[in-house]
């Protein structure tokens, strides 16, 4: 499992006000790895999640770049498993039936 291709996926925009951090990053962060999931990807635990931030100060407004890192498992087990760490995968905390319905 540890050798396996690791694919970087990002996303990036704008946001007007910088109390706003915390939750767009938590909200970008789950769309990410929704959307890895729903495409039969998990991510790499072992790789942060990179975010990065800018303000420029002409227009007013930030601007961030989210990346995360993920292996291919198919869109089954991608539902079953949380993602890689330690070169193992890690089961998702969530009942099979929930994964199993999706």
């Amino acid at each position: 499992m540890a050798h396996r291709n690791i694919r970087k996926f990002s996303i990036d925009g704008e946001f007007l006000n910088d109390s706003l951090i915390p939750s767009t990053r938590a909200q970008y962060e789950t769309l990410v790895v929704s959307d890895m999931r729903r495409n039969g990807w998990v991510p790499v635990l072992d790789l942060d999640t990179q975010w990065s931030t800018e303000y420029d100060e002409s227009k007013d407004r930030w601007y961030f770049a989210l990346s995360v890192y993920g292996i291919y498992l198919g869109k089954k087990k991608a539902k079953q498993w949380e993602g890689l760490s330690g070169g193992n995968l890690t089961p998702r905390a969530i009942p099979k039936i929930m994964y199993e319905e999706s």
